[in-house]
């Protein structure tokens, strides 16, 4: 059958496929940039939490070492003030311990005026002068009492001088500069009381560049407010230690003046000790949101890495967040900051965004269904519609006005024809190849009979006795063999050398009495015969 020629001004199938589908891009290009403008980033939450968290974290890293390089500034300052302030007082050969109640009145009234100033430059909430003497060597539990002068502001917001009021100190020297007492006002510092007191006037100090030292988290005396010490030692000309002095960093300051604008809800900022990868809340200073609050996870808050590159955060509640140590000078090699929003607003943030891209993606793939069905049926139905004639009538259908569908039937018709003449062919050959398998196999069997003849019974009825006692290994080369395999062929299937089917090959010729492949395959040859005309009978 000759091909039909296609009528030339029907559309072809690849130009109609390409001006739906351009159609079909159009669409879907169109609603997804429509869906990215109305969701935004479809980017994973995680990804934009952990950025935010980073962000959050580089911040408040940057702000408080900034912050505390300065205090470290004006403690060296303070320091030397201080310091020139004792030796003017000092006669020659006395020790800053043999100063009178008079003479240590008068030391405060002209060192409040430096610790006021520095305070009012500095970013703390409170600044102190810790003498290494005492007011009265007589007085109970004198060698925990040390006179000097402590100042603090009034209130958590950045000091002023109105704000300035005395925690520890001669109140007359407070009265004379205009500055009110605190309500838990002493004359003296408790040294039991200060923080790491024994190990910071027991070292040696080389230089006051080296000698900056953060105390342990403390409650202040009197209070329920927690703090952190930035201390310095006092020197004089000669290296004598004369004192401590410092700065103050209170909870309520630190929370206060740290407060972090940030786009994430609930989020808690931490400067802790570290120990054992666990924070130490109760040794920790705290902040939140903007907006003043925050959950505090309770006493002791364990940490553990995620998958995600977030730190888990668990104690009476789970966080999720960031956590890097803090070097701030030297000496608080167990200090960290943390950063860490509630797992519950993680994961409720999570699911929202993914609940986004989720409901969108639905909707992509549902209004790309219907546009699949709908250009899929109309770019099919003359093939299924032409398929339907042709498996009815058997013959080419009428014209579709595709013309590569109307070239495909015609060109089934035509090798319809030339299968049914190739098949005519091959039924003709297998007559014939059955005619000559008849034959061969007769002059097999005649083969085979005279074979027997030749063949000595003793040893063939050895040959059959004797099968059962080869080895799984030996019973699988001999069918090999017998399914005409060779040895090279062998050792290549059981995956050994030649050497080892040689070695199976004598044992086998041994166990069957035969001495060739040759007459194994006789042997063989003749049992099978046996056992066909057995199962003949």
């Amino acid at each position: 059958m000759s091909i039909i020629p296609h009528n030339h001004s029907a559309k072809t199938l690849r130009a109609k496929l390409f001006v739906n589908m351009l159609v079909l891009t159009i669409v879907l290009l169109s609603v997804i940039f429509t869906g990215i403008i109305f969701i935004g980033n479809v980017d994973f939450a995680q990804e934009e939490l952990h950025e935010a968290l980073d962000r959050q974290m580089r911040f408040f890293r940057h702000e408080l070492i900034q912050d505390f390089e300065n205090l470290a500034i004006l403690s060296v300052q303070l320091s030397e003030n201080i310091s020139a302030l004792i030796d003017e007082q000092l006669s020659d050969g006395a020790t800053i311990d043999e100063f009178s109640s008079e003479e240590l009145t008068e030391l405060q009234d002209v060192m409040l005026e430096p610790v006021k100033q520095k305070l009012l430059q500095a970013d703390c909430s409170g600044a102190f002068v810790l003498l290494d003497t005492t007011v009265n060597h007589d007085m109970d539990k004198a060698e925990h009492s040390r006179n000097g002068i402590y100042l603090q502001c009034n209130g958590p917001s950045l000091p002023y001088v109105s704000s300035v009021l005395l925690y520890r100190g001669n109140p007359q020297t407070s009265k004379n500069h205009g500055i009110m007492p605190h309500r838990k006002w002493r004359l003296e510092f408790d040294t039991s009381l200060f923080p790491n007191y024994d190990e910071l006037t027991g070292k040696e100090y080389i230089s006051l560049e080296e000698s900056f030292h953060f105390t342990d988290f403390f409650t202040l005396p009197g209070t329920s407010e927690k703090a952190i010490l930035l201390t310095i030692p006092i020197l004089g000309e000669n290296g004598t230690f004369y004192g401590l002095c410092g700065f103050e960093l209170s909870q309520g300051y630190f929370k206060s003046v740290y407060v972090q604008p940030t786009e994430l809800d609930r989020q808690l900022c931490v400067l802790a000790s570290v120990n054992n990868g666990a924070i130490e809340m109760d040794n920790s200073l705290s902040c939140g949101t903007d907006s003043g609050f925050y959950l505090y996870p309770g006493d002791a808050v364990s940490y553990r890495e995620s998958k995600s590159g977030l730190c888990v955060f668990e104690g009476e509640r789970t966080y999720i967040g960031l956590l890097e140590s803090i070097n701030i000078t030297g000496q608080s090699e167990n200090m960290a900051l943390a950063i860490m929003i509630p797992k519950a607003d993680y994961d409720t943030q999570v699911k929202e965004n993914t609940l986004h891209i989720a409901v969108f993606i639905v909707l992509l793939l549902f209004f790309g269904t219907i546009c699949c069905l709908f250009f899929s049926k109309k770019f099919l139905s003359p093939i299924i519609k032409g398929l339907k004639e042709f498996k009815e009538s058997g013959t080419p259908p009428h014209k579709t006005n595709v013309s590569e569908i109307d070239d495909l039937f015609d060109f089934i018709a035509q090798k319809d024809s030339e299968y049914e003449e190739q098949i005519r062919i091959l039924v003709d050959e297998k007559q014939d190849l059955l005619t000559e398998y008849t034959r061969v196999q007769t002059n097999l069997e005649r083969l085979v009979d005279k074979k027997s003849d030749e063949i000595d019974s003793d040893s063939f009825r050895m040959f059959l006795a004797n099968l059962d006692t080869l080895t799984n290994r030996e019973r699988e080369i001999f069918d090999l063999y017998l399914s005409g395999k060779r040895a090279k062929e062998i050792h290549e299937i059981l995956g050994m050398s030649e050497n080892t089917v040689k070695f199976h090959n004598k044992n086998i010729y041994s166990k069957l009495g035969i001495s060739s492949r040759k007459q194994l395959l006789q042997y063989a040859t003749l049992m099978r015969e046996q056992e066909e005309r057995d199962k003949a009978d």
